[in-house]
């Protein structure tokens, strides 16, 4: 299932077959669309026919779309939801299978669009349907920590790793090769440690990262990106990195007790690791992305009563546990 934040620069002048689609390993996918003849988004399965949302949207305004492919069950379904209303659900008959990615933007070439998407939010986690309301935080390198061997890296202008080795993998957006940092000595204990500029973000939902990286050729390497949480590793990607081309992997990063400002306040990331540099592999931008949503505090009320008068207080809970009445008093 995903979220999705959504704004059409402006209204496509024909049918849209896929503004984004929710790829199943095998049979139908499911596909947000767009009719062009009363202006509504549309859901359908495949090439069947489209349900269409209940409203039309306007141009160059955002909308967020929650959607759901339960592929695991014959009839498979998908579910919908516009700006938190729900749209009709749909179905579609097909062996069982699983859910293998969510792709933005369209295959199809005779679509026609400019779109923007924001504040993507995906989960294998049926009951997580649906999303709603959130953002998506951009944490990028600002500092580092301790580093195993920092000889064994250099910086792209061949000098020593530094203080301005943080700077060479902030960009915004990663699609330059222009500054990096490099593993030239192979040592699979040898690492950077760099650390992450602080959110101040609430109700904190899922952290992922992202590594850019390419090499000066194509032969296999290897090497390693991991966030740690504390000393808990995880492995954002581990393996070749001889792409030529900027290339990019991400991974959920993890963390079964969830979420605080602190926990991800701590995070950082350590690269290198590599057992194989020739050639040698080039790290060129490391991004976490955090994500959070929409917290309603819930409310208390109290009802109090003396003779024959009767209180009722409601207050915005400040904490799991039941209210305890301290005090009370009585004048006449």
């Amino acid at each position: 299932m995903a979220r999705v934040y959504l704004r059409l620069d402006s209204l496509p002048a024909a049918n849209v077959t896929e503004l984004l689609v929710l790829d199943a390993a095998a049979g139908n996918d499911l596909r947000l669309g767009y009719r062009a003849v009363d202006q509504r988004l549309t859901l359908r399965f495949g090439s069947a026919a489209v349900t269409a949302a209940s409203s039309p949207v306007a141009a160059a305004t955002w909308y967020r779309l929650d959607l759901r492919l339960s592929a695991g069950t014959n009839p498979r379904t998908g579910d919908w939801e516009l700006d938190g209303v729900a749209q009709t659900s749909i179905a579609s008959a097909g062996t069982a299978s699983t859910v293998s990615r969510l792709r933005l933007g369209s295959a199809v070439a005779a679509d026609a669009y400019t779109a923007n998407f924001d504040d993507v939010m995906a989960s294998a986690t049926p009951g997580d349907y649906p999303i709603g309301a959130g953002t998506v935080v951009p944490l990028r390198p600002d500092g580092a920590g301790t580093h195993s061997n920092p000889a064994s890296f250099r910086n792209d202008d061949g000098s020593a790793i530094d203080a301005t080795a943080p700077t060479r993998l902030d960009d915004d957006p990663a699609t330059g090769t222009a500054d990096y940092v490099s593993q030239q000595v192979a040592a699979a204990a040898d690492y950077l440690e760099l650390t992450f500029g602080d959110t101040s973000a609430s109700c904190l939902v899922g952290v992922s990262g992202i590594v850019a990286y390419h090499a000066p050729s194509s032969s296999a390497n290897r090497a390693k990106t991991s966030v740690f949480d504390g000393s808990t590793e995880r492995v954002l990607f581990s393996g070749d990195m001889s792409e030529v081309a900027l290339s990019y992997r991400s991974a959920i990063v993890a963390r079964p007790a969830g979420w605080t400002v602190s926990a991800v306040n701590a995070l950082q990331v350590r690269l290198g690791y590599a057992t194989d540099v020739a050639p040698q592999p080039y790290w060129d931008a490391l991004l976490l992305e955090v994500a959070t949503g929409a917290a309603t505090p819930a409310t208390i009320t109290v009802t109090s009563t003396a003779g024959a008068s009767t209180v009722v207080l409601t207050y915005e809970d400040a904490g799991t546990a039941a209210p305890v009445l301290l005090s009370w008093s009585a004048s006449r």
